[in-house]
Order: structure tokens, then C-alpha cells, then sequence
């Protein structure tokens, strides 16, 4: 498996001194990826149809969970590794630290 899953999504969008080639604007993120490509789509003069849904995952767990003790409270030593394993991707694009 390539470690590539594993990378900051940063490492794909920054240049070498640290600033983002981007406009924040023009960075979709997956959690409002069909509303932020039909304004997208729609600024530039054509008709937003949305996203077809492939592959859908059913039944697929609470991504928190994995965050999560088993009496139900988040598990802030897992959480503190993520934040600062992907510190970057927190801090610029604008990711919440906590579930």
C-alpha cells in the first residue's frame, strides 16, 4: 500500500515556502464537495447538476468512533496524535480539532 493515504493533504497544495498555490476559495473539501463544485461550476456560466454518488459505502461506521473511548468520551490522546501528525492541514485548511 503507498504511504501517499498518509501524507498531509498540504504536501499536494503548497509550494516550498509554505503558501498555499491555491486560492482557499478553489480548495473543495470532501465534507461539502457537491455544493462547493455547483458554486464553483455555476461562477463560471454553467449549470450546476451535481455530483453523481458512485460506489457508496453502506453501513459505514461513525469516522468518530475511532476518535471515541468505549464509554463514549473522545479519546483527546488519539485525537492530540492526529492534530499534530497533520498539524498543517489543521491549521490551514481551517479543520476543527475537536469531534
Amino acid at each position: 500500500m503507498a504511504l501517499a493515504h498518509f501524507m498531509p493533504q498540504t504536501e499536494y497544495i503548497m509550494n516550498k515556502k509554505g503558501n498555499l498555490c491555491l486560492a482557499k476559495e478553489n480548495i473543495f473539501k470532501f465534507e461539502k464537495l457537491d455544493e462547493k463544485f455547483n458554486r464553483y461550476i455555476t461562477s463560471r456560466g454553467y449549470e450546476a447538476q451535481g455530483l453523481p454518488i458512485l460506489n457508496k459505502t453502506n453501513n459505514r461506521p461513525d469516522h468518530r468512533l475511532l476518535f471515541s473511548l468505549p464509554d463514549g468520551s473522545p479519546n483527546e490522546e488519539m485525537i492530540s496524535i492526529v492534530v499534530e501528525a497533520y498539524k498543517r492541514d489543521f491549521e490551514k485548511l481551517d479543520y476543527s480539532k475537536t469531534l
